[in-house]
């Protein structure tokens, strides 16, 4: 399900039911949901692998932490929940029977990750963390725990299919999820491509995620390999702001003229572009770079900026 990610510090965020301090996160779903009306919910965030990959994981246990901060936060203390491992938490919503209040409790989650994100990456970033909801409501739709997560769990993969950061009710009588009810309008659907002709595929977060879990399927399934590469403008002396905007600008355009039309790339932040390199040996990422920094040599850019190349090889053993 989704993008998960496997800490070895792995979260717990569940209340205890009464005091038994004894007694299993499963143990207390089980009982609430055979005995307590309300909706168990699934709440996975969207495309964290790929937030790791960029940002790292010491940031990505950050907005894990925040996040089950936030569920405990705007979730009543009687309420049951739990993380399951990575970046999906289970929730039993106790007395939630209304979808516009699912609605709204998914929308806040999503507007505090929001905030939470821009706290630890800045004001500039240009991936903030968000998540999806599946859901079913108790006892209208069963009482056995295993069989409402499996519907909970069916309703968050039909979110996933049809976009990111939404949510869904699964619904009984026609054995599928409903429609979602409510979507965040995405930063932009549209194909936010740069000279697409000349060189690399440039996509916008939403499109670039698509893109990134293919290929780890794809090397997964057929035991190739991508190279992700991490780049960063600096400037190495006191420029304007605006004047800083532009030489990134500039730099970002070079780059993807520069790669390949099989590479694919996105700005992951205001100064850093993340890079996929398929189907490349090791030996030739140095000449890719140097490729690139003797095109960024020819501007008036080139001697008031550095930059900065992280590169990490990635195919079917990395695989989770």
């Amino acid at each position: 399900m989704g993008d998960s990610m496997k800490y070895t510090n792995r979260l717990s965020i569940d209340t205890l039911i009464g005091n038994e301090e004894d007694v299993s996160i499963i143990e207390k779903l089980d009982r609430v949901c055979s005995t307590e009306k309300g909706v168990l919910l699934l709440i996975n965030l969207d495309n964290f692998s790929l937030f790791t990959d960029i940002y790292g994981q010491e940031t990505a246990s950050s907005v894990l932490n925040d996040c089950a901060r936030i569920i405990s936060e705007n979730t009543e203390a009687d309420d049951v929940k739990g993380n399951l491992g990575g970046d999906e938490f289970v929730v039993f919503r106790k007395n939630m029977d209304d979808k516009k209040a699912f609605a709204a409790f998914y929308k806040t989650i999503n507007d505090e990750l929001e905030k939470s994100t821009k706290k630890i990456l800045g004001e500039d970033a240009k991936i903030m963390v968000g998540a999806s909801v599946g859901g079913v409501f108790v006892p209208d739709m069963g009482t056995s725990y295993d069989d409402l997560f499996h519907k909970a769990d069916m309703a968050l993969e039909y979110v996933k299919q049809t976009g990111t950061h939404g949510c869904a009710l699964y619904n009984l009588n026609s054995e599928k999820e409903e429609e979602p009810v409510d979507q965040l309008e995405s930063i932009s659907r549209g194909l936010d491509e740069y000279n697409i002709q000349k060189g690399a595929l440039w996509l916008d977060y939403d499109y670039f995620s698509v893109v990134y879990r293919f290929m780890r399927r794809y090397i997964k399934t057929y035991k190739g390999s991508i190279t992700k590469v991490l780049v960063t403008v600096t400037p190495n002396t006191e420029i304007p702001d605006d004047e800083f905007v532009k030489i990134t600008k500039e730099f970002g355009e070079i780059l993807n003229i520069t790669l390949r039309k099989s590479d694919v790339m996105m700005q992951s932040r205001r100064n850093q572009f993340f890079v996929l390199l398929p189907q490349i040996e090791e030996k030739y990422i140095e000449n890719v770079c140097a490729r690139i920094m003797e095109c960024w040599s020819e501007t008036p850019y080139y001697d008031i900026s550095e930059i900065d190349f992280e590169a990490e090889k990635l195919d079917g053993t990395d695989e989770q």
